[in-house]
């Protein structure tokens, strides 16, 4: 009995972890926006991912696409605010097809916040 408790408590665990995973899927399609420089929505701009938009007009290039990857490493919240590890590679290209700037593997901590049923990054931290 004792074994079949611990295992409905571990998978119990797993739904619930599953659940915060994928509730914050909007993040990182907002980070994606972000560092191609096209923030589609007002809302971005208010939140700490527009860091990443701002780092565009260190090149002084006009970034027309961008590739990236995140992956989130651990996440925990309590559906209202928390914390995302995350690393990230990304590489930006100018409407020419011509590369800009690039990052690898790159780890950063993104508090988050759930503001009107949106998850936001409020502050990042990464470690140069």
């Amino acid at each position: 009995m004792k074994k079949v408790i611990i295992s409905l408590f571990i998978i119990l665990i797993a739904v619930v972890y599953i659940v915060m995973l994928h509730d914050t899927d909007n993040i990182a399609a907002d980070f994606k926006d972000c560092v191609a420089d096209n923030p589609k929505t007002e809302a971005i701009k208010s939140t700490a991912l527009y860091e990443y938009y701002n780092r565009n007009e260190l090149y002084n290039d006009e970034i027309f696409d961008a590739e990236v990857k995140v992956q989130r490493r651990f996440v925990l919240h309590n559906f209202h605010n928390g914390v995302m590890f995350v690393s990230y590679d990304c590489e930006t290209f100018n409407n020419k097809g011509e590369h800009i700037y690039g990052a690898s593997n790159v780890y950063a901590k993104w508090y988050i916040e759930k503001r009107n049923g949106i998850w936001e990054v409020v502050k990042v931290e990464e470690k140069p």
